[in-house]
């Protein structure tokens, strides 16, 4: 334990290692341990009171102090993996087509039939399909990347 004052930089290191050590027990680099940091609400201001030019450094001092605060068993364990089979894209694709078969029903009514869900006596006819087009548009921006992100998070 520290008694002096000087020392007062060393425990607030291993205080940010010690909480590192509970988020994350084994980081791959420093610059994952800045992210850890940063989201416990460390800044570059508190970055330069421990002594430190940046996060990215404080992260280097921390990772270099996460010997001494890793469990052994967390080392030890191998990452999680996904046990079952990948999902088949055609049935992702099907799941798609049924959850999204509201919009195109719309869309396909109002391409055919000239006429729009949203329409109203109120609204003018080009509003609505205009409404009705960026809605579709949207939401298949949306599943496209979710979709995309799904494939990273299985193949990482």
């Amino acid at each position: 334990m520290t008694t002096t004052l000087d020392d007062a930089g060393d425990l607030a290191l291993h205080m940010a290692a010690r909480t590192v050590a509970g988020l994350c027990p084994t980081p791959l680099n420093a610059m994952e341990v800045a992210v850890v940091l940063e989201t416990c609400g460390y800044t570059t201001t508190r970055a330069s009171a421990l002594g430190a030019d940046g996060l990215l450094d404080l992260g280097a001092k921390v990772l270099d102090l996460m010997s001494l605060y890793a469990s052994p068993t967390a080392a030890a364990q191998p990452a999680p993996t996904e046990d079952g089979p990948r999902s088949n894209r055609l049935l992702d694709f099907g799941r798609g087509l049924v959850y999204s078969s509201p919009w195109l029903v719309s869309i396909i009514t109002m391409v055919v039939a000239g006429v729009s869900f949203w329409s109203s006596k109120i609204a003018i006819p080009s509003v609505a399909n205009a409404v009705t087009l960026a809605t579709a548009i949207v939401l298949f921006w949306f599943t496209l990347r979710l979709y995309r992100s799904e494939r990273v998070a299985i193949s990482s």
